[in-house]
């Protein structure tokens, strides 16, 4: 690995493939690139203080903040910007640290002002080629709460290998810990299996049998749907003083330690990094309901996407698809090394995946900018992000999304709409030092994330200029959006859409395949004035032959960014 990670590196999150950074990939032709908006600053969060390999941070309610590095070591820094002399907690001797494994979730309880409890996500060590994950919680030392104290030590997932969370490849393990609006602890974990090739288990003899991973989870990248049998491939829903599954979880079997009644969503690759939107969720965790949660889930061969989980029990489909497109090499498996059949894909299924619940809010191609929802950028290794809430940022920036992808070191700024379907989106800026982790500082609102290369926790500050008008916040004007669903869709000759301008700009429609191949251009680019537009695709590609039947994107494109819609051409 390049020599610009502080050694030992996390290669690439969770890539398909390790890949060196010192040829980290160039903009691909036609990607749209942009510099920091006006204003704006990316600093270290904390001047003069560094770190190993920082993957996680959290603030603390007195100023201070706590920082995870990859090694098992979680830093401390003081109200006033300076590093603690000791570390808050050394799990260095437990924490397998190697590839993309280590310690990468931590958190702070949301009563930490009158219980103490800091939360904390890791691969073990176990000694051997295979491991698993432990989720643990310490409190702070009453005598010196700058250290913790480790006789509380509570493990709520993991106490030993048969209890733990399996990894058996050198990636797809431990992700985010979060909180939801009831207090219930969520966490996120990937499937546990290889990414250089199809994995139906069989794969890792040594990580299973007595004292290690119940042989029945041996079913690889498949451990994403088996609800029953594994909690990898999930987001888990846990009460925080337990680590149990609760009532109100979709699965829940009666047994508060059975897998099943831990899992809220399944289906997932590797949920890195997730957050809840604001103003979601019920505080009563009898209702079922911690809130909307975004899920940047990293992807395999060709996406990387974008998840939302506004209810319990969606299945995003890993491993049967990828992005918005079935994944074949998976869905030609017929037999798992366990002989689990239940988990594969369902016979006959093709093109996109069908259910709409499960459908990625956004999606990114690996290589072709023009295939990604919304087009224009290509990534590897998303980093889900957070939501800006409110602070000295210009209006327009409350209430969007920040994501980021790893290894393309891009930072957008996203608007999803009440239904959280996706409006609009903005470039941030293409040099975010390969964000890792987002988090929001409630002290000053303002966005941090930690870079990984740099050893550094960044902000993302504004100053005003001091002749600047006053902000002005964010509407129909700076978004151009679909105002309408294709009607008729399905449909076998034409199809219409509308969309609204609120003031003159360059637009244009264009049609594309499953596989990101441009169709038809249904719309032209050329400057339109403020009205209503409705455009029609009769059906017909470029050349004025019948286009086959199957699933298309209609993108709507403007210099503020773009909307696509889903459309089915089904011939008689």
């Amino acid at each position: 690995m390049s020599k610009r990670f502080p050694a030992p590196s996390l290669r690439a999150l969770c890539l398909t493939f390790a890949l060196p950074i010192l040829a980290l990939p160039a903009p691909f032709p036609g990607e749209v690139r942009a510099a920091l908006p006006d204003g704006f600053v990316i600093e270290n969060a904390f001047p003069g203080v560094n770190f190993a390999v920082p993957v996680a941070f959290a603030f603390l309610p007195d100023g201070r903040t706590l920082v995870a590095e990859k090694s098992g070591y979680v830093r401390l820094v003081l109200a006033n910007g300076t590093q603690a002399p000791l570390p808050f907690l050394d799990l260095t001797a437990p924490t397998y640290n190697s590839g993309d494994l280590g310690l990468l979730g931590l958190a702070v309880d949301p009563d930490f002002e009158t219980n103490r409890w800091v939360y904390v996500l890791y691969t073990v060590d176990t000694g051997a080629d295979d491991r698993y994950s432990r989720l643990v919680r310490y409190q702070a030392s009453l005598s010196d709460p700058n250290v913790a104290d480790v006789s509380t030590k509570q493990v709520l997932i993991g106490d030993t290998w048969p209890e733990g969370i399996p990894t058996l490849h050198t990636s797809h393990s431990v992700c985010s810990i979060r909180f939801g609006e009831d207090k219930s602890l969520l966490i996120g974990h990937g499937d546990g299996g290889r990414f250089e090739a199809v994995d139906a288990g069989g794969q890792d003899p040594g990580g299973f049998g007595p004292g290690k991973t119940d042989p029945a989870e041996d079913i690889g990248a498949f451990r994403a749907r088996a609800v029953v049998t594994s909690m990898a491939g999930k987001i888990l829903r846990l009460d925080k003083e337990t680590g149990l599954g609760l009532p109100s979880n979709p699965f829940w079997d009666g047994d508060p330690g059975s897998d099943a009644s831990r899992v809220w969503a399944y289906g997932l690759r590797n949920p890195f990094r997730f957050s809840l939107r604001p103003g979601t969720g019920s505080t009563d965790p009898a209702d079922g309901d911690p809130g909307t949660l975004y899920i940047g889930d990293v992807g395999w061969n060709i996406w990387e996407e974008v998840n939302v989980a506004s209810t319990g029990g969606t299945n995003f489909g890993w491993p049967c698809w990828e992005g918005p497109l079935n994944n074949s090499l998976y869905q030609n498996v017929d037999e798992t090394a366990a002989g689990n059949e239940d988990v594969l894909c369902d016979a006959g299924l093709s093109g996109e995946n069908p259910s709409s619940d499960s459908f990625p809010v956004v999606w990114w191609h690996h290589s072709n900018p023009s295939s990604s929802n919304p087009p224009g950028l290509t990534a590897l290794s998303v980093t889900g992000g957070v939501f800006y809430e409110g602070g000295s940022y210009p209006a327009e920036y409350v209430g969007r999304y920040f994501v980021g992808a790893f290894v393309r070191d891009w930072i957008l700024t996203m608007d999803f709409d009440e239904t959280d379907a996706f409006l609009h989106h903005s470039i941030f800026t293409d040099v975010g030092d390969h964000p890792v982790y987002f988090e929001i500082d409630p002290a000053t609102g303002d966005v941090c994330y930690a870079a990984i290369f740099n050893g550094t926790i960044n902000r993302i500050r504004y100053e005003a200029p001091a002749d600047a008008p006053a902000p002005v916040a964010s509407g129909a004007t700076e978004r151009v959006r679909w105002s309408s669903d294709g009607a008729p869709n399905p449909f076998s000759d034409h199809t219409a859409l509308s969309f609204v301008l609120e003031r003159e700009q360059l637009t244009s429609v264009d049609v594309f395949d499953l596989e990101g191949r441009l169709v038809a251009n249904a719309l032209t680019q050329e400057a339109r004035a403020a009205g209503t537009y409705q455009v029609t695709w009769d059906g017909m590609d470029a050349d004025g032959n019948e286009a086959a039947s199957g699933v298309y994107f209609m993108v709507l494109r403007s210099a503020n960014g773009g909307d696509t819609r889903k459309v089915v051409l089904a011939r008689n």
